[in-house]
Formats: C-alpha cells, sequence, structure tokens
C-alpha cells in the first residue's frame, strides 16, 4: 500500500528550521497516515554550536552590524567578553574588568567583587594556553577563554567557546515570561538556582558575575 501524505493546515512552534517533518500515526490506526508538516523558519539545527554566530530565532543569520563585522573572525564566546577588553591588547587586566562594570552602571563595592571572581578565577585557566606559572597580575586571556567555563552555567557556550542556540532558547522558554524576550531580577535568579550544581559556590559567583 502506497504511503499517503496530508497537508497539515498548522504549524509546530517549536521547530527550529524549515523542514518536512514525518509523523507516521499509530500502527492501530486503519490506515499508515504520514502527515507532511511545513516548520516555520528559525535556526537551521538549533543544537549545533556556531564558532562565531550568535544565532536566534529572531535573527537566524546570526546578529549583524559594527561589533560583528570588527570581531567576526574571533568566537562568540570571545565576542561576549571582548568588551571588557578596553586596550584591545587581547588581556583583560584586572582594571578592565573594574572600568568595565562601572561603565555598566554596577557599584564599586560589585565592581571589585567582579576583579576577585572573574581576575581572581579566570587568570590561571586562560594563562595555561600560554604558561603553566600563574600570572602574578591576575590578568585573563581572551584566546583562551574557553578554558575558562565553570560548572552551574546556561550552557550557551559549549567547552570550545561556541555558541549553542538552542541552549538560548531553552533559557527563555523555561524561565521567563510567556511571550517575553528578556528576564526579569527574579527569573534571573530562578535561572541560577536552577542551573546550580551541587557543592558549588565558584561556578554560582562567576554565573552571578556575568549576568
Amino acid at each position: 500500500m502506497e504511503s499517503e501524505f496530508v497537508t497539515v493546515p498548522f504549524i509546530l512552534p517549536y521547530i527550529a528550521q524549515t523542514e518536512t517533518v514525518y509523523c507516521v500515526a499509530s500502527t492501530f490506526s486503519p490506515r499508515h497516515l504520514m502527515m507532511e508538516i511545513d516548520a516555520p523558519r528559525g535556526v537551521p539545527k538549533a543544537g549545533v554550536a556556531r564558532a562565531n554566530l550568535a544565532v536566534s530565532n529572531e535573527n537566524p543569520c546570526g546578529s549583524k552590524g559594527p561589533h560583528y563585522e570588527k570581531f567576526k573572525d574571533y568566537s562568540v564566546l570571545q565576542q561576549h567578553v571582548i568588551f571588557w577588553d578596553r586596550d584591545g591588547d587581547g588581556i583583560i587586566w584586572p582594571l578592565d574588568t573594574y572600568r568595565g562594570f562601572r561603565e555598566l552602571g554596577f557599584n564599586i563595592p560589585f565592581s571589585i567583587f567582579a576583579i576577585m571572581v572573574i581576575n581572581g578565577g579566570f587568570s590561571y585557566p586562560t594563562r595555561l594556553a600560554h604558561s603553566v606559572i600563574p600570572d602574578p597580575f591576575f590578568r585573563v586571556y581572551l584566546d583562551s577563554i574557553h578554558k575558562a567555563k565553570h560548572a552551574s552555567d546556561s550552557n550557551v557556550y559549549d567547552h570550545e567557546g561556541r555558541f549553542v542556540a538552542q541552549s538560548f532558547e531553552n533559557l527563555f522558554a523555561k524561565f521567563s515570561s510567556p511571550g517575553a524576550n528578556d528576564l526579569s531580577l527574579k527569573q534571573i535568579f530562578n535561572l541560577m538556582s536552577g542551573n546550580r550544581c551541587a557543592v558549588d559556590p565558584y561556578g554560582v559567583c562567576c554565573f552571578l558575575s556575568r549576568n
């Protein structure tokens, strides 16, 4: 018996690419029915990590603009943290971290706290790409920033600094309000609680300083 195809007059809201999806009916059905569903356009293969594109359902080809054009050869994680490389030398000094957080509007105590967490915690993991000797100035090295990936995070970035669109979309689908594209302070703390690993105060502090 030949397979029959039916075009279904609705779409699946969570399929993130344009493709044909085949749904096979139960064997208890009087006939073997296959439904052909045209999914909406979105991020193709959202579970595949992107090296230098931060894609989303709103921007399936990635964000464009002067920042991307300038740093398009950097990984997405490097593009994320390069804001703190104030002089463009590929190194984030403690003073760079302080100035960056102050520019973002954080108060002095929190900016000092960020130095202790970020430079104190990320310096040696990124330093290992250059030397086994710890950096006496607690500098963070941009070219190996992926080595500083920690637990209790959102998994939006993988261990190579690439962007995982599915994890990004899952974050908002799970913790934001229905239809919203942002997170309130309470929702951010819910996110931290939901992703917290056991016995990981360091990872929690790192996640807090980045959000």
